[in-house]
């Protein structure tokens, strides 16, 4: 994050915007967002888990205090998917409603995301019970074991 933090810097000083980089403790920065808001921007990042729901970030409900929506961001046709992501138990139809419900994020641009990264894990193959997932290649470590 200090990367982005740098180039981020550099490219707002060409257009006339002045910034002042302050890196604090994750804590501390959490109750900055969630609680007294005393910032004009701020950098984070989120890891989601295995399940696609998203309304922590994206509901209407999710306002501060109780989720990340800590820019008040609401849509009620957000809002419809999300539940409708919930409780769908067609793959393909869950599949949609969770795709429409980030195409309308990404159009409404509540905040700015900047990249989705991607990683590559090797493992040997003396390594068995590997089973990674497309979430988290380590999910279920603690099961793994080497042959010697």
């Amino acid at each position: 994050r200090e990367s982005y933090l740098t180039v981020l810097q550099e490219y707002w000083a060409e257009i006339g915007v002045e910034m002042t980089p302050q890196l604090e403790p994750f804590p501390a920065l959490v109750e900055r967002i969630t609680e007294t808001s005393d910032f004009e921007a701020y950098l984070i990042g989120f890891s989601w888990g295995v399940a696609p729901d998203q309304s922590t970030m994206w509901s209407c409900d999710a306002t501060q205090g109780n989720g990340f929506n800590t820019v008040n961001y609401c849509n009620e046709e957000v809002d419809a998917l999300l539940q409708a992501g919930l409780v769908e138990t067609d793959r393909e139809e869950r599949i949609a409603s969770y795709t429409e419900m980030q195409n309308i994020i990404m159009r409404d641009l509540p905040h700015v995301i900047l990249d989705f990264p991607q990683g590559f894990t090797g493992v040997s193959n003396r390594v068995h019970n590997v089973y990674p997932s497309g979430v988290n290649a380590r999910f279920n470590m603690q099961y793994w074991w080497v042959e010697q």
